[in-house]
């Protein structure tokens, strides 16, 4: 094999050529987006709207064996309910019954219910009850958890 007497050749081969004068991975990391506009919607009465959401898995179940929490915000109030659920699929359930009590012990009605686009939250069984009640659903878009912000909030302090 031929030694080359030019050492720098080699050098200058191996040398990588970058288009920019900056890495550009680190550029895109520190990407923010645009700040969501703030919610004008308001309400007048307890139960009018409720945040929900679900935390988890945990890595480390209860001693029930429930490995997710599910989380209900009523907007007028801020009063929050913590339900552990050991599947997701569980959440249905609970949000009816919860949805049923609230109804009857404040005598006022659920409107809407603002949720992300997660399966336990649009499932047939939800859109059903939520149909016989007369109750709007609202989900977020996908990936975007500042637009259902209470909820997600509220998940940090579980």
């Amino acid at each position: 094999m031929k030694r080359p007497e030019d050492h720098n050749t080699i050098a200058r081969l191996a040398a990588p050529q970058r288009l920019y004068p900056y890495v550009t991975e680190c550029a895109l990391g520190k990407q923010h987006r645009l700040p969501f506009p703030t919610s004008t919607s308001t309400t007048t009465k307890p139960i009018e709207l409720l945040h929900t959401d679900i935390c988890g898995p945990m890595p480390v179940p209860s001693l029930g064996g429930n490995r997710y929490l599910l989380t209900i915000l009523d907007d007028y109030s801020s009063y929050s309910f913590t339900f552990p659920l050991r599947h997701k699929s569980d959440a249905a359930f609970v949000i009816q019954d919860t949805v049923t009590r609230l109804e009857r012990q404040t005598n006022n009605n659920v409107i809407r219910i603002r949720s992300d686009n997660g399966g336990e939250f649009t499932s047939q069984a939800l859109d059903d009850f939520y149909a016989s009640k007369g109750i709007t659903p609202e989900t977020t878009n996908p990936y975007t958890p500042q637009q259902n912000g209470k909820a997600e909030r509220l998940n940090r302090t579980c």
